[in-house]
């Protein structure tokens, strides 16, 4: 994982890590090119493809995550907006005042 951001690096990392089998280990983009990075497949965020990309090595291929923001991913989950989850407790009117 190819971040200057450290935290957010180590956030993405133990991510990816849990739906991988391979091992995932974070760089600050300044340090592409060195033996560090030997064997590695580099994955970046798309908001940093354009600074990573122009940091690698000739010949090293970059990937680019797709992310979904959670509004997106929770229409995905439960596709009827209507419908409330499970135990919600709708109204369809406010009928109180504050006083």
């Amino acid at each position: 994982m190819v971040e200057p951001d450290a935290e957010l690096a180590r956030i993405v990392a133990f991510e990816l890590q849990k739906a991988l089998r391979l091992p995932v280990k974070t760089c600050d983009p300044r340090d592409l090119g060195g033996s560090k990075c030997d064997g590695a497949v580099p994955v970046v965020l798309p908001s940093k493809a354009k600074l990573v990309g122009n940091s690698l090595p000739e010949g090293m291929e970059l990937i680019v995550l797709q992310i979904r923001s959670v509004p997106s991913a929770l229409a995905k989950a439960r596709p009827n907006r209507s419908a409330a989850p499970p135990g919600a407790n709708v109204t369809t009117s406010f009928t109180g005042r504050a006083g």
